[in-house]
């Protein structure tokens, strides 16, 4: 797809990331050829883009103490939502730990939960 295009959803990711609110949006973007890989064009293609980004709407939900623990520099919670994919917790090379993994899928929700109606749409388009 056009460039221009993908920068649209970009600017409205971030504005919405910027707001504090969840970084999803819907689009139907036409398929530009790419020869290099054999793309040929196509009609539009629905795409839902989800942007895992700092959320304060969710993180104001959270009780006191996770809310405290996101702030700091180091701890079980360091660098959320953008947990590193290797040695986030050393010794370990990859992988989370159980509160890690569990806040990521709460915020994931409710990106979700806020948006039900744009997903519910998007997921019943797919479906016709």
């Amino acid at each position: 797809f056009a460039e221009e295009d993908l920068a649209k959803v970009f600017c409205d990711l971030q504005n919405l990331r910027d707001e504090g609110k969840p970084a999803i949006a819907a689009r139907k973007l036409k398929v530009l050829e790419n020869p290099w890989w054999g793309i040929p064009a196509a009609s539009d293609v629905s795409f839902l883009f989800v942007y895992n980004a700092k959320c304060s709407d969710f993180e104001k939900k959270l009780p006191q103490d996770t809310r405290a623990e996101l702030g700091e520099t180091h701890g079980g919670l360091k660098g959320f939502p953008h947990y590193r994919v290797i040695m986030q917790n050393p010794p370990e090379a990859t992988g989370l730990t159980a509160p890690q993994a569990n806040l990521l899928a709460a915020q994931g929700e409710y990106y979700i939960v806020q948006n039900e109606a744009l997903v519910r749409e998007f997921l019943l388009a797919g479906a016709k």
